[in-house]
């Protein structure tokens, strides 16, 4: 398989010199606005096509770009001192902790297409897990989701289901992605479990079925440090993602 750094980081392959970015922790209002801000410059022409990485300050729970709110507790999310964002990609609900996440901004054209983007994006993240001592395993299609579609508040959480050319673990995800087409620009989302505090998302939904919709999604996601059995830094990660770009 063709590597991330060849497709996408190759100033002779589909011309496209993309920028590389840490931004660190920051808003969610501001890791938003900079990824929709960007996709829409690499459409005009304005702006080079980007991968970036960054984590989140204060954790922030983010929507879809079409979800509806009406199950989200935002009272209890503002209490709790975390915010409310919403994505420009698509995609469910994801709460923003201890992760590191990854947006994509390039052109696609008649070689490059958005499922490509998917799978060459976990392939460098496939590598990056690798040098951290932890192998991961590539999944095509969804798994048997009747039970979690019968519970109320099933539509609100990522990490519930899988898509095409996730990465995942003895059956469990790490790894939740979106994407979303502006013209012929590709803005990709990836958001990478680094603990298992992304499960605090059940405290800011409205269900009636929280412990057995906890149940369900801790055994259909893990973490890097869960699965290392040591604790994995966004520092650690960052920098063995970006090693494997620049290789």
């Amino acid at each position: 398989m063709i590597s991330l750094s060849k497709i996408f980081f190759s100033d002779d392959c589909h011309n496209q010199k993309f920028e590389i970015i840490d931004s660190g922790h920051r808003t969610g209002k501001y890791n938003m606005e900079f990824d929709l801000k960007r996709a829409n410059d690499v459409e005009n022409n304005f702006a080079s096509p980007m991968f970036r990485v960054y984590g989140w300050k204060p954790w922030c729970l983010s929507l879809g770009h079409n979800q509806s709110d009406e199950n989200i507790d935002k009272d209890a999310l503002a209490a709790s001192g975390h915010n409310l964002v919403r994505r420009p990609t698509g995609g469910r609900a994801v709460f923003h902790s201890e992760e590191l996440t990854y947006s994509i901004v390039l052109k696609l054209n008649g070689n490059l297409k958005k499922g490509d983007a998917y799978r060459i994006s976990h392939e460098i993240l496939n590598k990056a897990f690798s040098s951290l001592g932890i192998e991961t395993d590539f999944i095509k299609s969804d798994s048997d989701q009747r039970a979690f579609r019968k519970l109320q508040g099933h539509k609100e959480s990522c990490f519930g289901s899988s898509a095409r050319y996730e990465l995942e673990k003895d059956g469990k995800k790490i790894v939740g992605s979106a994407q979303r087409i502006f013209g012929n620009t590709l803005l990709q989302h990836g958001s990478i479990l680094l603990s298992d505090s992304h499960l605090k998302i059940i405290d800011f939904l409205k269900s009636e079925n929280k412990k057995t919709l906890l149940d369900f999604l801790k055994s259909k996601s893990t973490s890097l440090s869960q699965i290392s059995g040591e604790n994995i830094s966004y520092r650690q990660l960052s920098e063995s993602i970006l090693n494997i770009i620049e290789q």
